[in-house]
């Protein structure tokens, strides 16, 4: 069983991988202007946590990444040096800071999300409406999980308010 334990591993590693490989060669050639060169991938899917999100904490934004929250600090430092993000402080706790995506944060992610969509299409060439509704299928699946102790979700998706939100 150990052995078929480690297949199932291995399978799932590279499954991983060529999804990641899909979704770097996808977002590679989208830049927008005003933009830092180079908008990594993990950079676009944090804005789109905290836009999600409302109040996300940078050690909750480092665990949904699967990063260091020294990694996260960079990433946001960046993201609010373009001044998509801000820091805030939690109105019941002081020591605590959220994450609040900004104004132009909110248009850049949406933008970005455009231009994803649109560079993406190729991905899906000879793809039937079939296959990527079982595609999504899929995918809708494997974000049920919990990551965490957070459930991961579909903006799409309603879900309950948090009781700690400010």
């Amino acid at each position: 069983m150990d052995s078929a334990r480690s297949r199932r591993e291995a399978l799932i590693e590279d499954t991983l991988g060529v999804m990641r490989a899909a979704m770097g060669r996808a977002l590679s050639g989208v830049s927008l202007p005003g933009a830092r060169e180079g908008f990594p991938i993990l950079q676009h899917f944090a804005l789109h946590y905290i836009m999600n999100d409302r109040g996300i904490t940078q050690s909750e934004l480092a665990n949904l990444l699967g990063v260091s929250p020294g990694y996260v600090t960079t990433l946001v430092d960046r993201m609010e040096a373009d001044r998509l993000v801000q820091r805030v402080p939690d109105r019941r706790d002081r020591r605590r800071i959220r994450l609040r995506i900004t104004l132009r944060g909110h248009h850049f992610h949406h933008e970005l999300h455009r231009d994803f969509g649109q560079a993406s299409l190729p991905i899906f060439e000879g793809w039937t409406e079939e296959e990527i509704a079982a595609f999504q299928a899929f995918l809708r699946k494997l974000a049920m999980p919990i990551a965490g102790g957070r459930k991961l979700t579909d903006p799409a998706i309603e879900r309950p308010a948090r009781s700690s939100d400010p």
